[in-house]
């Protein structure tokens, strides 16, 4: 009876010890939405011509309005500080990434985030069309492609779901996370190359 009992307590904690370190072992899109907060650290690798970098983002705020600083590493070594305002993420038909060092103010720019409505019209259209040089450029169509993504959050890979947005002309090529909290742009290829590494919270 004793030895029943006991091989029952084994392997129930061999279960409660599986299921702990698969909900360890894998990041999803819950665990990304919590970690995009003040103080999360994002980082991506940069390549622009023969030149590998790292590009550091740091939230500073998360809320009506998202502000970071950033930093980038030898042989770039630059920094700024970059706000997309209320109206940017609601409403921006323009994205750029990167910026030359300073203070940035985005009013009608999506940055390293998409608006809400770049978002819906991707949702509700399977497309986007994107201002990629300017308010006064021709819209680029760009469809749109599901596809697994890859990064870690907190050393953790992460296993979530992403948007990848190609021209026909293969020109530009965006992918981005598929949050509509939260949609990161996970990679970008707009003649300078940027790919999300990790993500660590504080």
């Amino acid at each position: 009876m004793f030895k029943g009992l006991f091989l029952q307590i084994i392997i129930w904690f061999g279960i409660i010890a599986r299921n702990t370190l698969s909900a360890q072992d894998v990041a999803v899109l819950d665990d990304y939405e919590k970690a995009i907060k003040q103080g999360t650290v994002i980082t991506y690798e940069v390549t622009e011509g023969n030149n590998t970098y790292q590009w550091i983002v740091k939230l500073i705020k998360v809320g009506s309005e998202i502000s970071y600083t950033w930093e980038t590493t030898e042989p770039s070594l630059q920094k700024g500080n970059v706000t997309l305002t209320a109206n940017a993420l609601q409403k921006a038909e323009l994205l750029q990434c990167l910026f030359t060092s300073g203070n940035v103010t985005a009013e009608k720019t999506g940055t390293i985030f998409l608006s809400r409505k770049m978002f819906d019209e991707i949702t509700n259209t399977s497309q986007l069309k994107l201002r990629v040089k300017g308010p006064e450029d021709a819209e680029t169509v760009m469809g749109n492609t599901i596809v697994n993504i890859s990064f870690t959050i907190n050393d953790i890979p992460a296993a979530i779901q992403g948007w990848e947005l190609e021209d026909s002309e293969r020109k530009y090529n965006i992918i981005v996370v598929e949050s509509m909290k939260f949609p990161l742009v996970y990679s970008c290829d707009m003649g300078i190359k940027l790919r999300l590494i990790s993500i660590q919270t504080p």
